[in-house]
């Protein structure tokens, strides 16, 4: 998989902009372990502080998930993430992503309530205030080449691709590996290696 990285310094001291150097030293077992172990972003996981570390997530993932060539329109099209329903970023995503490329690639952020616009995005957040409409939302997720993320429990074993959880006082994540095969798309060895890993074609075996 050959991915170029983007994300530097700059992406981080913006993000955490007033904070303090504490807050980098933070977010340094996250930098480490995305590419050498597997660390979480350990610290006072606090509702102010949650979704711009999950925001840093999310611009790896994008980072170390491939997409095929289909999933775009030209070579230069941007890559389009959705946030469904009630947005608790509030301004991070963009404050995280501004100026900031994959693969030559821009990124645009669309916010959405209708599940219908779902099909045009290449990667979709589902907060907690979805929960309602997991049900309706899955039926919604035959799109190829559609990264779902959420944060809500039990999304991933579900069928969800990616979810978020806190363990240990660590924000990390698990992935559902048959559902990102499922959708179309590659991840990389390396972020499976910082995942929690589960499979609902296995779960699927041990019911019958």
């Amino acid at each position: 998989m050959n991915i170029k990285h983007s994300c530097s310094c700059s992406t981080i001291a913006r993000l955490f902009s007033g904070r303090g150097i504490g807050m980098l030293v933070l977010l340094l077992p996250f930098i480490i372990g995305i590419l050498f172990a597997n660390h979480g972003i350990e610290g006072n996981i606090d509702a102010k502080s949650e979704y711009k570390f999950k925001a840093v997530y999310l611009f790896n993932f994008l980072q170390f998930i491939e997409w095929s060539p289909e999933a775009f329109q030209t070579s230069k099209s941007p890559i389009i993430i959705g946030i469904l329903g009630d947005d608790p970023f509030r301004g991070t995503l963009e404050q995280t992503l501004e100026h900031e490329t994959i693969n030559g690639r821009t990124i645009q952020i669309q916010r959405m309530n209708n599940i219908e616009k779902i099909k045009n995005c290449h990667l979709v957040f589902i907060p907690k205030s979805e929960r309602a409409q997991l049900d309706v939302l899955f039926s919604n997720f035959k799109n190829k080449n559609l990264l779902t993320i959420s944060e809500i429990e039990g999304f991933a074993e579900r069928g969800g691709c990616i979810n978020f959880f806190i363990e240990d006082n660590k924000l990390r994540f698990e992935i559902n590996v048959d559902a990102v095969h499922d959708a179309g798309l590659q991840v990389s060895s390396k972020l499976l290696r910082l995942a929690k890993v589960v499979s609902t074609k296995s779960r699927e075996s041990e019911r019958e």
